[in-house]
């Protein structure tokens, strides 16, 4: 049931996203840097299980690639199925309405050090997103029954080594 909860979890963020993002293929706004063509990005490339297993300490099956225009996305589960561990990094086409609505939602709390902008707390807990390059890139994390510290740290980690790679 838990990892059941996981992909849940990471199934609803990555809908969220996708539903805000399938509006045009074509930002409202581009962040100075350029980008935004994520055709060319391999989400399950930006993280791997290792570093996923390190950061959360349990060990993760491959990533997922689940792609649509102007998104890309990987989710990784627990090789236990019975884990309620998973992460998920989405990588979309910068839409300036949608980084304006998320970024002042309820429970959007302003991150800092990310990126050009960052936001934790929205859509769901264990969400990071990062405006950067043409890009909105969303980090989540899944872990139930870890503190919310663990949670933190890990999204931490995973949006410095995404970074380092697109």
């Amino acid at each position: 049931m838990h990892g059941f909860r996981a992909r849940a979890f990471l199934v609803m963020t990555t809908a969220v996203l996708l539903t805000a993002c399938s509006g045009s293929s074509t930002p409202t706004a581009t962040p100075a840097g350029g980008g935004g063509d994520v055709s060319s990005i391999k989400a399950c490339s930006l993280l791997t299980p290792a570093e996923i297993q390190t950061a959360l300490g349990v060990p993760m099956k491959d990533g997922l690639e689940q792609d649509s225009s102007g998104q890309v996305a990987c989710n990784w589960d627990a090789q236990d199925n019975t884990e309620s561990t998973a992460a998920s990094i989405s990588v979309a086409t910068y839409d300036d309405a949608i980084w304006q609505t998320f970024s002042h939602a309820q429970g959007a709390t302003p991150v800092s050090g990310f990126g050009e902008a960052a936001f934790s707390g929205y859509p769901v807990s264990g969400d990071l997103s990062i405006k950067q390059g043409g890009y909105i890139i969303d980090i989540g994390v899944a872990y139930f029954g870890s503190d919310q510290a663990r949670v933190t740290a890990a999204d931490s980690t995973f949006a410095t080594l995404v970074l380092s790679r697109l």
